[in-house]
């Protein structure tokens, strides 16, 4: 869409323990023209396998498949490790 400019994704990464709604009230603030994911790192639907079988290239495979999946191009990459 010429003169249309396609909303900015903002990705949200969870720390060990916690799960993607974690990021509800970040999402929930961002402005006008911003788009977001929350990727749940160990749920059932990224197929990393889960907490017992995780691996670093498992999670950033899945990150990757779900940002596909949302149909960005390019995100904005926002995480945490070990909870907040």
């Amino acid at each position: 869409m010429e003169g249309m400019q396609a909303a900015q994704t903002v990705v949200f990464l969870h720390g060990l323990g916690e799960s993607a709604d974690a990021w509800d009230a970040q999402r929930a603030a961002l402005p006008s023209g911003f788009d977001s994911l929350a990727v749940d790192v160990f749920g059932s639907d990224n197929g990393s396998g889960g907490a017992a079988e995780f691996s670093l290239d498992a999670a950033a495979d899945a990150v990757l498949r779900q940002i596909e999946r949302h149909g960005a191009d390019r995100v904005h990459l926002c995480g945490l490790s070990l909870g907040r």
